[in-house]
């Protein structure tokens, strides 16, 4: 007599997916990674596994690897997800800017996997257009949904150039936190060093409270930004993307979705998703 397979229930929020019903060992495979530090050192685990067994929680972007692993071995699972509509993407179109570009096709292609699947990694070659991506996402949230957007980028210089050029691409305000400045827009773009300051975790760890106001912008954001994605796997950006709770979109971009750093990608991958696209320079 075949044995009936327990239904695996997960239920997903936009930081972390827990698992309402289930047995682990049909979904941890998908959640153990090979521990790059095993290799020179015999005391560190052989893998490394992404899975709280104490608060069966992982990290939601490793859901479709657990959906994927599910699915190959035809074992019934659910996930309950918050109700809510598709973006409408059919407002998306090549002259959506205010800086006169006019989007290339891998630029709305990027646009629209992003919207359409809510997490995930851009891997953008050089001169690919990464501002005007961001710039794409970030007006059609506001001028189709009213979601307010914010953007990670690594340092104070990229801060201010950045801010710059998508002042130019949104013709609306946008805000800067970090270097001194506070200022609030539709668009955000801060530092980590500053906006890290907001997250419980990071406070915590420092003994103190969390700012109150970074806090606050952190979890009023709906579309969270992330340059650079290669720093992603860094505590304090880790700490950042935990933070921002009601983020339902969570989009990076990088020029290579894989650092050399084994640890860092895993990580990456986590809190933000599997790569959605990769342009090359022959676009």
């Amino acid at each position: 007599m075949a044995v009936s397979r327990r239904k695996t229930v997960i239920e997903y929020s936009n930081t972390t997916c827990i698992v309402r019903r289930g047995n682990a060992s049909d979904f941890i495979p998908a959640l153990r990674f090979r521990n790059p530090k095993a290799r020179y050192d015999k005391s560190e685990p052989k893998h490394i596994t992404l899975y709280n067994p104490a608060t069966r929680e992982f990290p939601s972007g490793l859901l479709d690897r657990v959906e994927r692993r599910l699915k190959r071995r035809r074992l019934p699972f659910k996930v309950i997800r918050a109700d809510h509509d598709p973006f409408p993407l059919q407002y998306l179109h090549p002259k959506i800017l205010d800086n006169g570009h006019t989007l290339r096709s891998h630029q709305t292609e990027s646009i629209t996997r992003a919207l359409l699947h809510e997490r995930g990694l851009l891997d953008v070659a050089t001169n690919g257009g990464k501002t005007d991506i961001f710039a794409g996402i970030a007006k059609l949230g506001w001028e189709v949904c009213k979601y307010r957007s914010l953007m990670l980028v690594p340092s104070t210089t990229l801060l201010h150039s950045t801010a710059a050029d998508m002042r130019d691409a949104l013709g609306f305000k946008v805000g800067q936190i970090g270097d001194g400045l506070r200022t609030a827009g539709v668009l955000t773009v801060a530092t980590d060093r500053t906006l890290v300051k907001g997250s419980p975790q990071w406070a915590s760890a420092k003994g103190c409270e969390p700012d109150a106001g970074l806090r606050k912008r952190l979890q009023s954001v709906q579309i969270l930004l992330v340059d650079e994605t290669h720093h992603a796997g860094s505590a304090t950006w880790q700490m950042i993307l935990s933070a921002a709770i009601n983020a339902r979109y969570r989009i990076g971009a990088t020029g290579s979705s894989k650092t050399g750093d084994s640890l860092r990608d895993i990580a990456m991958r986590a809190y933000l998703g599997p790569r959605l696209i990769k342009v090359s320079n022959d676009y």
